[in-house]
């Protein structure tokens, strides 16, 4: 993978965790492809609607940090895999958790020709 891809996929990765830390929907959603497929460490499958809803109503994300991720490219998009640290609170209860987790990440070129995450799987590390 180039240096360049690599650089666009982290920088890509980082507006994500910066757009759950600051509940920007809307910057989520434009990082995200309407296919999206997101699997939670405790199994729970979305689809982007459900998990902007999720996000929005369900979990607030007082900080998330990816921890060397590891990219490649796949085709005509890229694989991001490694370490994921959360923090979240849980707007029901107030219960605030500290997660981590090993990610596995698909990125690819839209249409419109930015990059958004396809695919998202995390495993809780113990």
């Amino acid at each position: 993978m180039s240096n360049d891809l690599q650089t666009t996929i982290s920088a890509h990765e980082q507006r994500r965790c910066e757009a759950l830390v600051g509940n920007d929907l809307q910057a989520l959603k434009n990082l995200i492809s309407e296919d999206l497929v997101h699997i939670h460490a405790n199994g729970k499958s979305e689809d982007r609607d459900g998990y902007l809803t999720t996000v929005g109503k369900h979990i607030e994300f007082i900080s998330v940090v990816g921890v060397k991720l590891m990219k490649r490219a796949c085709g005509e998009g890229a694989v991001a895999t490694g370490e994921l640290k959360q923090r979240i609170r849980l707007r029901a209860t107030g219960q605030v958790i500290d997660m981590r987790a090993i990610t596995t990440q698909v990125w690819r070129l839209s249409a419109a020709q930015q990059w958004q995450q396809t695919t998202f799987q995390a495993t809780h590390i113990v």
